[in-house]
């Protein structure tokens, strides 16, 4: 028998904002809805359409709040790099390839808290200082966004190479490594 219950969305305690992002209970306090405004706040804050990339780990639930996310940066004229599922590190990696202004990466926690990481990354790659999550906090607090429009839209470029790219190019770097010695 499938169990009704309701979650409230009306607010979301200030709580989940960590110094680098926003970390709740998957499909709980961090729901698709929550992801959407997120992304939509940080958005706002970053006041002009950029180039954002996007990654997630392999957890079902974290791919579907990618999504979200992605088609909420997109509504705000944000070009999106989605690369797929693979780790941080990558996905620093692969947003310098792909020129992007910041990053946003979604992660499951595995135990049994079933808590969901999201983790801002800055135009480095390094996480962000917590003066700028707190300008993302107030914008989703206030339920700030940027409406575009329809012909200002962003668009999704799809990257899901970049695993495959990332192990080549430190390949790439022992081998250079080794030949040097």
């Amino acid at each position: 028998m499938l169990q009704k219950e309701v979650v409230d969305q009306s607010r979301c305690p200030s709580s989940l904002f960590t110094p680098y992002g926003m970390e709740g209970a998957g499909n709980r306090e961090m729901t698709v809805e929550v992801a959407v405004r997120l992304a939509s706040a940080y958005a706002y804050v970053q006041a002009q359409p950029t180039r954002i990339g996007i990654s997630a780990c392999a957890h079902p639930f974290s791919q579907l709040l990618k999504h979200g996310m992605m088609t909420s940066l997109c509504c705000a004229g944000m070009e999106t790099v989605d690369f797929g599922i693979c780790t941080e590190t990558v996905l620093q990696f692969g947003m310098k390839r792909e020129a992007c202004q910041g990053s946003i990466h979604l992660v499951m926690n595995r135990g049994t808290s079933g808590a969901v990481e999201i983790i801002f990354l800055d135009q480095e790659g390094q996480r962000v200082t917590a003066s700028w999550t707190d300008r993302v906090k107030e914008a989703f607090v206030h339920h700030r966004h940027v409406p575009r429009r329809i012909d200002q839209l962003g668009r999704i470029h799809v990257k899901h190479d970049v695993q495959e790219e990332y192990v080549q190019s430190v390949i790439e770097m022992t081998r250079d490594s080794l030949q040097k010695q």
